[in-house]
Formats: structure tokens, sequence, C-alpha cells
């Protein structure tokens, strides 16, 4: 599929001058879009079996009217476990109001006077704020308020940078693969030079000897570990840097070890101290996976404008906690309890954008083939397994259904049937009450009139009914039904 932007673009394509078409890589076959991409129009396909849709999408952020129009931008933001039962990753949920836990800055709150005023604007509706629990969040939105604030604080630039319309949808996958581990910096989250290790500002990089994948020291370098996961962009399919941070002062809390390895203690046990896991902080950035050389170099020359090159490219942030009562497996096990997926989506336009290779004027094309999506005909397991999507509806019937046509008529289906089976109604007593039978591939349901098999109307009760489809299977329901008096008012 090839989006094409008739007027011509170097940027954003116009919804109002775009066409999208359709090539069959086999036939050569081409089918061209009936309107522009503006227009929200499903095309069919009959002779493909397929039918498109296609319409253009703004960016996240801009106007009140625009962020309530497209939910901000935002998509989805879920977390998935190979594992449901080790759900080892936690995080520190933000919280509202005056508080120092209000880390996630959504919303309108912003009264005179308040140290943890919300950044008007930028998410009116707090879209980003809920998400994965209220424990990550877009890096426009998370404060730079020294205590916990995961942001650095850039007040030169905070209304240029890092804002909503810079997101781009990612994929964060904690594993024990160590292959696919991320060579990343570490940077420092202690809010007092004095207190960290080697008097580090905050959001430097750690003054600490590096690690390499097993976790030992090398002396050689400074500053780099080695994040367990990987970051990828699903739109481009590249991958993406990925850097933590910790706490160097809060060495109980693996704060000074060079690993990203949060806890799951939010306070000291005399609540006089905040450790928050040891402040281990994750950033998700949309910059080309290069084991943060980049970063580093910026991140070397103590210049805030350096600096700012590494943290405007950031944009999502995570607080994360290992939850209560797991534990990570060892370095030489893989770390990561079990695989973890976060899959952060938002709406971006269409754009153009070139390649080493220039196809399509650098504008949007797609490959895609429906090999796996085709329906599988005259398979016997897939034949067995649809057995048990066989249902009476409406279950329970309660004198009446949406398929009666009548005052006079009673009616229930029994539905997703294979083309030749036999159906036998049973009263509870095993008294058999209606037998069909039936051989039609033209539809997969059957009306019953709730008549015996002389044509006598069932009293009220539960029966049994059974399906029996040879060479397939057998499948039984239990049908209860309240029968309503015959109403003959309109005779």
């Amino acid at each position: 599929m090839s989006l094409y932007d008739y007027v011509g673009t170097s940027g954003i394509l116009n919804g109002i001058t775009t066409i999208w078409s359709l090539k069959d890589l086999t036939t050569g076959i081409t089918v061209s879009s009936e309107y522009t991409i503006d227009v929200e129009n499903e095309q069919l396909i009959p002779d493909w079996g397929l039918s498109v849709f296609v319409k253009t999408a703004r960016n996240p952020g801009g106007t009140e009217d625009e962020q309530a129009a497209n939910n901000n931008g935002l998509l989805e933001a879920t977390i998935e476990f190979a594992d449901p039962q080790n759900l080892w990753l936690s995080g520190l949920p933000d919280q509202e109001g005056d508080n120092v836990f209000n880390w996630i800055r959504s919303g309108t709150y912003a009264p005179g006077g308040s140290a943890f005023p919300d950044y008007l604007g930028r998410d009116i509706f707090q879209v980003y704020e809920n998400l994965i629990g209220r424990t990550w969040t877009a890096y426009g939105v998370a404060t730079d308020e020294k205590t916990l604030g995961p942001a650095w604080l850039d007040a030169s630039h905070y209304s240029t940078l890092n804002l909503l319309d810079s997101l781009v949808s990612a994929d964060v996958v904690f594993t024990s693969d160590k292959s696919k581990w991320s060579k990343c910096i570490v940077v420092e989250t202690n809010n007092e030079e004095t207190l960290s290790q080697g008097d580090a500002s905050k959001f430097d990089l750690r003054d600490a000897f590096s690690k390499n994948q097993d976790g030992v020291e090398t002396p050689e370098e400074k500053g780099t570990s080695w994040f367990p996961g990987y970051a990828i962009d699903p739109e481009t399919g590249e991958r993406l840097n990925i850097f933590f941070g910790e706490d160097s002062w809060l060495v109980g809390q693996n704060g000074a070890d060079m690993w990203w390895n949060p806890t799951a203690d939010i306070f000291s046990p005399t609540f006089f101290e905040v450790w928050a896991g040891g402040k281990q902080y994750v950033y998700v950035t949309r910059a080309k996976y290069d084991s943060c050389k980049a970063f580093k170099a910026f991140l070397s020359t103590n210049s805030s404008t350096d600096k700012r090159n590494v943290y405007k490219e950031v944009c999502w942030v995570g607080f994360p906690l290992l939850a209560e009562g797991f534990q990570y497996k060892s370095i030489s096990e893989g770390f990561i309890p079990t695989e973890t997926k976060l899959r952060f989506r938002v709406t971006k336009p269409y754009k153009v954008q070139y390649t080493d290779v220039v196809v399509n004027n650098g504008m949007p094309r797609y490959t895609f083939n429906t090999a796996d999506l085709a329906a599988t005909t005259g398979d016997y397991n897939t034949a067995v397994s649809a057995l048990d999507t066989i249902s009476v509806v409406p279950n329970p019937y309660y004198a009446y259904s949406s398929y009666e046509q009548s005052q006079l008529d009673n009616r229930v289906k029994i539905t997703n049937l294979p083309q030749k089976c036999t159906i036998s109604i049973f009263a509870l007593d095993g008294t058999l009450i209606r037998k069909i039978s039936r051989d039609d591939p033209s539809i997969t349901s059957l009306d019953w009139d709730m008549k015996n098999n002389v044509g006598i109307p069932i009293a009220s009760g539960l029966y049994i009914i059974h399906v029996n489809a040879p060479g397939l299977g057998e499948k039984t329901i239990k049908w209860f039904g309240v029968m309503r008096p015959t109403d003959l008012d309109s005779y």
C-alpha cells in the first residue's frame, strides 16, 4: 500500500490531497482509493476479500478541543507479563495535589503558591497521568521537582522541548535474554551534589566505573552499564536508546551499583526518608540505538546545551519498583524474572521520511500479506474446536427474543453449528422433546420455535440441547426458558 499527496510536500501529508493505492504483488493489479484520506471511508475490495480504511491523524498535544477530540493522541499503554503469575514489576504511583509524590503534572491544578502545579495546557484531561497504574508517563509532563522529579529542570527551554507532539510509539521489553540487552548511560538521580558519588549533579553521568553485561566493573570507563531489555519504535522498526538512573546516596537501595535493580522500598523504616526503590528511573528516547554513545559524549562536556541534547530526546519515563514479595534472578540466569513488555501507542500523522533507499518519493509505503489471516477451510482440528462456540441465544429466554416476528412467534437460535449435525432437545427427565437434522452449508444457525415433535409449545423450564456432529464430536448445552401466555389481542 502506498500513500501519495498529489500536491506534494516535504513534511506531513495533507489528508485533503492524499490518496492511497493498493497493489497485488502477485497479479500486478492496483486498486486506488475512492476518496482522499481526510474522508472516513471504508472501501470494500470484494475480489480480494479485503476492506480498507485509512484516515489522517494528528500528533498528541494541541488545543483543548484538539486534545478532547483524539484522547490527546494516546491509543494505548499496556503491560504484559509472559508468566501472568510472576508480576514482578511495580512502580511508584503518581499522586495528586500538593504532594511530593505528585510526579506527573497532567491536568489543570495550578493554584497560586503551589509547589506542585500541573503543567497547564499540555495534558488537560490527564490522559498521560494514568499509564500502567500511574507509574509511567510522557516525559513532557513528568515533574522536575528536585526531590523525586524524574525530569531535568531546563527552565529556559521548558516551553519548547519535550512537547507531547514529539512523542513516538514504543515497545519496551524487559528480558532475560542477555543478547538483547541495551548498553546505556547511567545518570545520577540524587538531588544533592555533596551526597552523590563524585559530587555528580542530578541527571549528569554517574561518577562510577562502568559495568559489562555480566555485572563486572570495567575500570577503563565510567558512566555506562547494561539495561536488561530494549526499546523499539514499532512505526519505523528502529531500536531506540534507553537508559536509567540511580541515586548513589541510597547504597542500601542498590543506588550505587551501576545496575538497574530498583527495590520495593518506598520509605525508610522510620518514614523519615524517601527511598523510592533507589530512584532508578527508566528513560525511553526517540533516538536510534547507538549504545548511548552520543548521549555519553554530550554528558561528558558539563555543558547545559549538550545536556539538553540528551533530555530533549526522551519520550517516555517510568518510576519502576520491584513488586513486594518478588526477587530478581542472578545476572548469570538473565536477571529478569519473566519477560515483560510495555506498549505505548500514540497517533502520528503520515509524513515524508527519507531513508537510504528512496521509494514513493519518501511518502509512506507498506508491504503486508494475508497468508496468516485467510480463513481455514476443511481443517479437522479447526472444526472440532469450533464445536465449543455452539450456543443458544438468548439463554435464558424470558418470554421474548429479538428474533420473533409477531405476538404468536416464539423463537430462539442455536448458533455456530457445523454444516451437518443432529440436534436433540431433552427435558430434564430424559424425554426427547424435539429432534432436528440439518445439512446446510449456507448458514451456521438454526431457528427453534420452542415446539416439540408434534408442534405443541413446550412448557417453561430447563432443557438439555445436544448437538451431534458426525466425525467431529458432540456439544451439550443447558437452556432455560420462560414461556409467555398466548397473546391474541390483535385478533
